[in-house]
């Protein structure tokens, strides 16, 4: 099944306050998340997917600073994609993250 399909069925019928499961997902490097309903609980891939080094949040329900903090901890991260998410209108949120 590619990633995708999987994310689809795994996002089904869920609210925004439902969250993401990286069970049995292998990441590499790279991971699409766009236009989605997140809003949160990014602390699991921080925790369970150490190699990435591009996400992509953009379409997202992302507000505040606080949300995005636990990727400082993905060493490898070399591209955030946070296009079209609330919290790019926030006064220098690229220095403050």
């Amino acid at each position: 099944m590619d990633m995708d399909k999987w994310i689809h069925l795994e996002l089904r019928n869920r609210t925004s306050s439902d969250f993401l499961s990286t069970i049995n997902v292998r990441l590499a490097s790279k991971l699409e998340l766009n236009d989605n309903r997140i809003s949160g609980d990014l602390e699991v891939l921080a925790e369970n997917c150490p190699n990435l080094t591009h996400i992509n949040l953009s379409g997202n329900k992302i507000k505040d600073l606080s949300t995005i903090k636990p990727l400082r901890k993905l060493e490898n991260l070399k591209r955030l994609d946070l296009f079209n998410c609330e919290v790019t209108n926030l006064n220098d949120y690229k220095k403050t993250c």
